[in-house]
């Protein structure tokens, strides 16, 4: 799951590395732009991601707060069986091996 803005620069070197990584896969990928900005949208398609605008909820930091709740449950409405979750914001530049390294790390937070 990426959490984007409008900084469409920022989310472009984001995806490909995202997509360079070794496991990545762009089915299990979505795009979360906070607002209704065109050019995100655009970028995410350019790597056939899907994507959804949410809108700007809140004042201040309650918008970024809002932005991740509706971001949450919707991407694990759209994934019922997900244990987990990798949330990645659009400034960020991943490591290679992301997705093997969160596999080994993922571990029940508790047990029932």
């Amino acid at each position: 799951m990426i959490i984007a803005g409008n900084r469409p620069k920022y989310l472009f070197s984001l995806l490909s590395s995202v997509m360079n990584a070794t496991g990545a896969t762009p089915a299990s990928t979505h795009v979360y732009i906070n607002g209704y900005h065109e050019e995100p949208a655009a970028v995410a398609a350019l790597f056939g991601l899907a994507h959804s605008h949410l809108g700007q909820m809140g004042v201040a930091n309650g918008v970024i707060g809002n932005h991740y709740r509706l971001s949450l449950v919707d991407v694990f409405q759209r994934n019922p069986g997900a244990k987990f979750a990798i949330i990645l914001e659009e400034d960020l530049i991943v490591s290679p091996d992301i997705f093997r390294r969160a596999k080994l790390r993922s571990v029940p937070v508790c047990s029932l």
